[in-house]
């Protein structure tokens, strides 16, 4: 839905080349332990369906609804994909190239090269600047207590000019906590691209978000939020919304998402509220409300349900809509309402 969070990728290209997570033989126990905190991209990384790797590239079969008769088709002869499958794929793509990513880079950080330098806290690494940027970065790490796996980091930016200790901000911050096993716990993450925008304003984000997990055991949680964010410099349309991600062992899950939009860019403010669930084969449903804005007292719903391969078997709408297609049946729906 809003493809936005690339520039969490490009602050840990380090000379425009990426790190290799190798294991450094010499890490400190304090280290080692931050690193074991540090959950795994596959535990939180939204995956629709046992046999999806998250972009809709197919799913195991013997299970849910399959591909048939059910499906609907539009006027053309066509396969129809709905409306809410496509923006519930869109928002699992943002937050999985995005914000979830982060925890990738700093993995990859922490292992390719030593801190290079230790303080009272914990450790400092960098600080490096990629060649055309900016910005100066550096982590920042903070043993909170180590017996209990609990950390503090920052990634830390400055004018690459400004050589002073008081011109660091912070970009992003966040803490984990080491569960029972290593890299599962919890965590929250923070990011401020109202300040990457004050030190590069041409960095197309602004705002702030703010994410959350716990992947101690099943199901994993977790949760992302947007105050006041906006891209490509528009700050018309102003982004505040809230995404929610329940998975459970066989990768069956619940997605939901509320967001606060000008939809019609006329100054009047939409609520769309979206609640998506599917089964371990990738077969699922989605329910939308829309309500206020240009629709004043009106109240639009939604149903979608699809198949295995994410083709519509059932769309229905409360009020006719020119761009949805109302077809197929509600028996073949994997849930109920």
């Amino acid at each position: 839905m809003y493809r936005v969070l690339l520039l969490c990728l490009g602050v840990f290209w380090l000379n425009g080349c990426f790190f290799l997570a190798n294991e450094n033989d010499g890490d400190s126990d304090e280290v080692k332990g931050f690193k074991e905190s540090l959950p795994e991209e596959a535990d939180l990384k939204i995956r629709m369906g046992s046999g999806d790797d998250g972009e809709g590239s197919g799913t195991k079969s013997g299970y849910g609804i399959k591909a048939g008769d059910e499906i609907c088709i539009d006027g053309d002869g066509d396969k129809v994909t709905g409306p809410l499958y496509l923006m519930t794929r869109s928002a699992i793509w943002d937050i999985n190239g995005g914000i979830l990513h982060i925890f990738v880079w700093l993995k990859a950080i922490v292992s390719a090269i030593p801190p290079s330098e230790e303080t009272a806290e914990g450790y400092v690494w960098g600080p490096w600047t990629r060649d055309l940027d900016r910005i100066t970065h550096r982590l920042v790490m903070s043993v909170i207590n180590e017996d209990q796996g609990v950390y503090e980091f920052s990634l830390q930016g400055r004018p690459k000019n400004d050589d002073s200790d008081d011109a660091w901000v912070k970009l992003i911050e966040g803490e984990v906590v080491r569960g029972d096993e290593p890299f599962h716990g919890t965590g929250t993450l923070d990011f401020y691209f109202e300040n990457s925008h004050i030190l590069d304003p041409t960095l197309p984000q602004n705002g702030v978000a703010k994410a959350s997990f716990n992947t101690e055991s099943y199901p994993y949680e977790v949760e992302v939020q947007f105050e006041d964010f906006y891209s490509n410099n528009n700050k018309d349309v102003l982004i505040t919304a809230e995404y929610t991600y329940v998975k459970d062992e066989d990768l069956s899950g619940e997605f939901t998402f509320s967001a606060s939009v000008d939809f019609e860019e006329d100054s009047k403010i939409e609520n769309l509220d979206v609640v998506s669930r599917w089964k371990a084969s990738g077969s699922g449903r989605s329910d939308a409300e829309v309500t206020g804005g240009t629709l004043g007292t009106d109240l639009i719903t939604i149903a979608e349900c699809w198949e295995d391969m994410y083709y519509a078997t059932y769309l229905d709408t409360s009020i006719p809509m020119d761009d949805i297609i109302e077809c197929g049946d509600a028996g073949t729906c994997v849930y109920d309402e």
